[in-house]
């Protein structure tokens, strides 16, 4: 993905779009693009994130109804991102870019480094381990808020249930039929596929393991600005289990030999706002498999994303199987 082409093509639209805004005259600055662009724009001292989110991923019904869950979450006293409306109410304003509509949105700029980069810096387990009892203290305040409130009629967002986790469709891809892997290792995903979605049938959706979650909730989603941790990018939330919101924010270093102290410090911050049933929390090694799972079927959707990612995911197949031997679903 060519980031400077694409800031190029992308500044003097975010330019043109931010006097929907009456930011006209904004200094803008290019971010970062994975899959939304991103770009911060500052203005009589004040920063916010402009960005063109992917199209096909969100219908803007279900933007607007992430911004009425945002709203009740910073009510209920959280740190989110604050969604800023144009003067005349929208929350979102479509554009046309490189021959595709991307809907733009505009927020409050959150200050703080990303807990990846924190993280890649130390070997100081002690920290670490605080690091992650902070992520565990996060979603346990998420995940009771979102109890707590009452979605309006309109609210839609999709679901991390058993149909999109490992239905016939899942909502990040079918990843037991890739291509370029042997035949013995797409049969092998396929059955377990199979068992998983028996088990998740059979651990159900009840109100006290099941709700509103962030669902994309790993260190580089966490911003640290001194004593402050704040979330961000809440693109992928929707109605899930609580416990995948925990393996989830595990995923990316499932293979640091800090992984314990990791586990036991989001374990206990979570248990410190909110207290799970243990057989809730045995559940982790299962939804850590299927977190390997679905990253396979998102690379094999953005073939773009060329042959790091491809190695990436093969790194991520190979964690996926050991997985399954373990967890007897082979």
């Amino acid at each position: 993905m060519d980031e400077a082409r694409l800031a190029r093509v992308y500044t003097p639209l975010a330019r043109r779009v931010l006097e929907e805004w009456g930011l006209a005259t904004a200094e803008v600055e290019f971010v970062h693009v994975m899959e939304n662009v991103t770009f911060r724009a500052e203005l009589g001292g004040r920063k916010y994130a402009l960005r063109f989110h992917r199209p096909g991923y969100n219908t803007l019904e279900e933007m607007v109804s992430e911004r009425l869950w945002l709203r009740a979450l910073a009510a209920a006293g959280l740190n989110v991102p604050h969604g800023v409306p144009t003067p005349d109410g929208r929350e979102f304003v479509a554009v046309g870019v490189d021959g595709e509509e991307r809907l733009v949105g505009l927020a409050r700029w959150v200050e703080g480094k990303p807990l990846d980069r924190i993280l890649a810096g130390t070997d100081d387990v002690e920290r670490i381990e605080g690091h992650f009892e902070a992520i565990g203290r996060l979603a346990a305040g998420l995940h009771d808020a979102s109890s707590a409130w009452a979605p309006p009629p309109e609210f839609t967002r999709r679901a991390w249930d058993a149909d999109g986790l490992v239905g016939e469709s899942p909502l990040w891809g079918r990843f037991w039929e890739v291509p370029d892997f042997s035949a013995q290792e797409c049969r092998i995903l396929a059955r377990a596929r199979t068992l998983i979605r028996e088990r998740l049938l059979e651990y159900g959706a009840g109100r006290s393991t099941y709700g509103i979650i962030h669902a994309d909730l790993h260190p580089g989603n966490v911003l640290v600005d001194g004593e402050h941790t704040r979330l961000i990018d809440f693109d992928d939330a929707g109605f899930g289990w609580h416990v995948h919101e925990l393996a989830v924010a595990l995923f990316n270093n499932q293979t640091s030999p800090h992984f314990g102290a990791m586990q036991r410090g989001l374990v206990r911050g979570y248990r410190s706002r909110r207290e799970p049933a243990d057989e809730d929390l045995a559940l982790l090694p299962l939804f850590l498999l299927m977190r390997n799972l679905m990253v396979i079927g998102w690379v094999e959707q953005r073939p773009e994303l060329g042959a790091p990612v491809r190695r990436f995911r093969d790194s991520v197949k190979a964690s996926a199987l050991a997985r399954i031997e373990a967890l007897g679903l082979a």
